[in-house]
């Protein structure tokens, strides 16, 4: 049987995860004026207008949407509007090479094991 403290811990670990997101949006700029909305679809509820070149910080994207932070608004913008800008510093040697935003990214994982044994992973990009 599982003991409270663990139950603690996975609380707790669930909790950090949770709350880091935020911290870990993804920058991006507007390719072109694109409306953002209230859901991921163009029959969705009108927000307002991003115009080009607005910085953005994107919170989690779909296969064709994200949805991104602009100034205190949120909402869903195409995908295909956005250019994400690289966090990371560029390889001398591959200067052009293109530009891919991450997938996943940094995160707690938890494992419990069958005789309740527990192990903690810590990943990045």
């Amino acid at each position: 049987m599982v003991s409270k403290f663990w139950i603690g811990c996975l609380v707790a670990a669930a909790g950090l995860a949770a709350s880091a997101g935020a911290a870990l949006a993804s920058p991006a700029m507007v390719t072109s004026d694109t409306p953002l909305f209230d859901d991921a679809s163009y029959s969705a509820a009108y927000v307002d207008t991003l115009n080009e070149g607005d910085k953005v910080h994107v919170q989690q994207c779909s296969y064709r949407w994200c949805y991104v932070d602009f100034q205190g608004e949120e909402g869903w913008v195409r995908k295909s509007h956005l250019s994400f800008v690289p966090t990371y510093p560029r390889h001398p040697r591959y200067p052009d090479y293109p530009d891919y935003p991450p997938y996943g990214g940094p995160g707690v994982g938890v494992y419990v094991g069958p005789g309740g044994g527990m192990s903690f992973g810590f990943s990045s990009y």
